[in-house]
């Protein structure tokens, strides 16, 4: 039996190489399709991949935030010479909610053209 399982789960892995599993997203598309295809439970498919637990039970409580991304683009188009904090102010005075968190400290959101 023992043989049985890690043959199983040399295919499960067999089927899933090729395909670039690099975000929490992907990682439960991936346990998705080990459950689905090979009829796998949920902890022996996270085993056989060793991925989280927490980052397959877990989804993201993220808001859309597109037009966001968009307006700050467009205006990072416009005043070249602007950095972040610049863009924060102007985005707050166009009525968008901001908060501190995203503006700085070591991770700055890509802007403008590259």
């Amino acid at each position: 039996m023992v043989l049985a399982d890690a043959m199983l789960d040399n295919v499960a892995l067999k089927d899933l190489s090729g395909k670039e599993v690099m975000t929490p997203a992907a990682e439960r598309k991936a346990i998705a399709h080990l459950m689905g295809r090979h009829g796998m439970s949920e902890r022996r498919a996270r085993k056989t991949t060793g991925f989280c637990r927490m980052t397959i039970r877990c989804q993201s409580k993220r808001g859309d935030d597109g037009a966001l991304r968009e307006r700050m683009k467009a205006i990072a188009h416009e005043r070249r010479r602007f950095d972040y904090r610049r863009l924060h102010v102007l985005l707050r005075r166009e009525g968008f909610v901001l908060n501190h968190k995203g503006w700085g400290g070591g991770r700055r959101p890509a802007y403008g053209p590259s």
